[in-house]
């Protein structure tokens, strides 16, 4: 989702939160040094710990290939996200549909990436 600052965009956040359908959230923030786009995926730890199956495979595709963690953003969206969960429905592990929010992507530090 994206939009001008004051359309209510957070409030869509804490509306996901109090459905339960809220998976993980991230904030880039200037002031609180949270502007690194490359700090981004350590954010991935929250579906960890909330999908157990999510966090063994994980664990196990970045124990055989430890680069992942230093490849660009859409490399690490791709293989750590997209293809994982992918894995995991046709394992046939239930992964439900929720958001994933990321919040103040003008705050970043490389405003071109």
């Amino acid at each position: 989702m994206k939009g001008p600052a004051g359309v209510r965009k957070s409030a869509i956040a804490d509306l996901c939160r109090r459905l339960r359908k809220l998976a993980a959230t991230f904030f880039f923030s200037r002031p609180n040094h949270q502007d690194n786009l490359n700090h981004f995926f350590t954010s991935i730890h929250q579906l960890a710990v909330k999908f157990e199956s999510y966090g063994d495979i994980i664990d196990c595709d970045i124990i055989h290939n430890p680069t992942l963690i230093n490849k660009t953003l859409p490399h690490q969206f791709y293989n750590l996200l997209a293809v994982l969960i992918q894995k995991l429905k046709l394992k046939g592990y239930a992964f439900p549909e929720l958001a994933i929010i990321v919040d103040g992507l003008d705050e970043r530090n490389d405003p071109g990436a």
